[in-house]
């Protein structure tokens, strides 16, 4: 994830990009712990950054500055890869090092804010900013978190303390993301589409375009405006390597019912369980015989996970129980677990769906009085119990 600044994030579940000389931000979450019975098929990549790690971390001719790279380096593989293990290592290797400045924390609220625990990576940053005030990193880092948390007004403040040291696109993304869950959508959408053709010949860093392309995306589908597949396309041209960018085009294609697309995009993804829930849902909405063996291996996930205590991943696993396993109840209980964490709009979809098939109005109408309080607003919220769920 790499030293290169400045940041950017893209202000939702957690991309992250290096930009070479403006922006850097939030990694995506969505790193699954690898089920045991597919670690096998992970071996060979993921022992060689290891080793090659481990070697570098083992040699005390080796500088702080060699031993930090290579820290960054996993972080960037596990980024591309989905595989946790290498998240866990890079966090241990960082603990050990003798030096504790700026850099050093950037990162570990990278990786704490990509295992979800964002309080930690908060504290990280607030320390940052205590003694650096104009530091675009700490700043731009803490925006992300806070709106992935919710905390709209915080996350608001984070934004503006960048505005005159940054791209105006890169600022106006990270504002128009928050706004947006602020019963701003349109405006927001409408001020960042048009800076976008405006600011983009003169951006150089390709990350800041795509963090843009990512933040229309969103907003596009917060309205229901079908130009959301096609920032979801330019954001894959930008960036084919990004995980969050093929998560988002693959859920984006499910519910355009185009499941071909959501099968190309989901290919050698056996350990990335975001990716096979949407390739599950696609296979089964063909009704093709792939279905069954795929929606067994994920409740095979699911029932793991809870084995050792994973919540890590609720938002998969109450997706899982819902759509693929029809176990509302239990459903709701990790959507409910996933919500005090996290609360983008999937997970905010995903809690009022589950309550409505739970037969929670209570559940229901609560998350819907914090909606109001914001409001925030989505083309997929249902408003009603007795609406059918999408």
């Amino acid at each position: 994830m790499e030293t290169k600044l400045l940041l950017t994030a893209c202000l939702s579940a957690g991309a992250l990009w290096v930009v070479a000389s403006e922006a850097r931000g939030a990694m995506p979450p969505l790193l699954p712990t690898p089920d045991p019975q597919q670690s096998i098929l992970q071996l060979s990549a993921t022992d060689q950054w290891l080793t090659a790690f481990n070697r570098i971390e083992k040699q005390s001719g080796h500088s702080s500055n060699d031993k930090l790279a290579a820290i960054q380096s996993l972080v960037q593989q596990a980024r591309t890869s989905g595989d946790q293990r290498l998240l866990g290592q890079a966090l241990h290797a960082l603990d050990q090092l003798e030096q504790s400045d700026t850099e050093v924390q950037l990162l570990r609220a990278d990786i704490e804010q990509a295992l979800h625990r964002f309080d930690a990576a908060l504290e990280e940053l607030r320390q940052v900013v205590r003694r650096e005030p104009d530091n675009v990193n700490a700043w731009m880092m803490q925006a992300a978190v806070l709106n992935v948390q919710g905390d709209y007004r915080a996350a608001l403040f984070a934004c503006r303390q960048v505005l005159t040291r940054v791209s105006p696109l890169l600022s106006a993304s990270c504002s128009s993301s928050v706004l947006a869950r602020q019963g701003q959508a349109q405006r927001a959408y409408d001020l960042l589409e048009q800076l976008y053709p405006q600011t983009a010949p003169a951006v150089m860093a390709h990350e800041i375009l795509h963090q843009a392309e990512i933040s229309l995306a969103e907003i596009a589908e917060q309205l229901g405006d079908p130009r959301a597949a096609q920032w979801w396309q330019r954001a894959q041209v930008s960036a084919p390597q990004d995980l969050y960018t093929r998560i988002g085009a693959a859920r984006n294609a499910l519910r355009r019912g185009d499941y071909g697309e959501v099968i190309r995009l989901s290919e050698n993804s056996e350990n990335i369980d975001a990716l096979l829930v949407l390739r599950a849902q696609a296979l089964e909405h063909l009704s093709v015989a792939e279905a069954a063996p795929l929606r067994a291996l994920l409740a095979d996930r699911v029932a793991l996970a809870q084995a050792r205590g994973d919540t890590l991943h609720t938002r998969d696993q109450a997706t899982i129980l819902l759509d693929l396993m029809h176990q509302p109840e239990d459903a709701l209980r990790l959507a409910q677990m996933n919500w005090t964490n996290q609360r983008e709009p999937e997970d905010t979809l995903l809690l009022l769906r589950a309550a409505q098939v739970a037969g929670r109005a209570d559940v229901f109408d609560d998350t819907w009085q914090w909606l109001r309080r914001w409001n925030q607003t989505h083309a997929l919220y249902p408003v009603a119990m007795q609406e059918t769920p999408r």
